[in-house]
């Protein structure tokens, strides 16, 4: 059975540029686990696949995975790295040193997305199963794009105005849970798609928690990452 996961997202910030009243300093952004090792030989690959995993996140952009612009900088993956660290068997955590890549990126004209993000209260709706598939898969795909999440544990903790996705429900929720917006996410039989509305923006999508998550961020980041221009009249202001 397809399931169809509806996403509405209510970001509550403050300011001209929303930041999040209650955003949290993330931990581990430049660092990404990928596939291979670190003996001398596993090490390059490794590296290469663990900036283009950094630069998502820093960047706030799917994209720059795969943008032409960016392919020398990952070539060079090596001369940014911290670390390499074996976590298990075929696994290999790669930590980079963060002012060498903002410097890199700063001179390629990316825009960057700073430690602080906004924390979201998401709320699962659905068969029992569905909801553990979709926390699991959804807190995957969270982590690899940088935006922390807290849970509704209950049905009980949120009223029905919450799980049906009422817009000044949500701003209550997000306030009593102290979080900067709130995600519900409801299952139905007609396959996967989403939809979300805030300071960041409206929008939609189709697929799964991955691609749920993939559009918020890119949509969060196109808002909350900054060139080192913007920033140096932010500081100046």
């Amino acid at each position: 059975m397809r399931l169809r996961f509806v996403v509405l997202a209510i970001f509550l910030c403050f300011g001209g540029r929303p930041t999040g009243a209650h955003a949290v300093p993330l931990e581990g952004l430049y660092e990404a686990t990928v596939s291979g090792d670190s003996t001398e030989a596993g090490r390059a690959p490794a590296a290469t696949e663990a900036l283009r995993q950094v630069t998502i996140r820093v960047t706030g952009r799917g994209s720059a995975a795969a943008d032409p612009a960016l392919q020398s900088f990952y070539a060079d993956a090596p001369k940014y790295v911290l670390t390499y660290r074996s976590v298990a068997p075929g696994l290999v955590a790669v930590a980079f040193d963060p002012a060498l890549v903002e410097a890199a990126l700063t001179r390629l004209s990316q825009r960057l997305w700073g430690r602080e993000r906004p924390q979201l209260l998401v709320v699962l709706e659905g068969p029992a199963a569905a909801v553990s598939a979709a926390r699991r898969d959804l807190q995957v795909a969270a982590q690899v794009r940088g935006i922390p999440l807290q849970y509704a544990e209950t049905r009980a903790e949120t009223p029905p105005a919450v799980r049906e996705g009422q817009p000044e429900a949500l701003r209550s929720a997000a306030q009593t849970f102290g979080t900067d917006g709130v995600l519900v996410l409801r299952a139905s039989t007609n396959g996967l798609s989403a939809v979300w509305t805030g300071p960041a923006g409206e929008g939609s999508a189709t697929g799964g928690p991955a691609e749920v998550m993939d559009a918020m961020a890119d949509r969060l980041g196109s808002v909350l990452a900054v060139s080192a221009a913007d920033a140096g009249r932010l500081q100046v202001v």
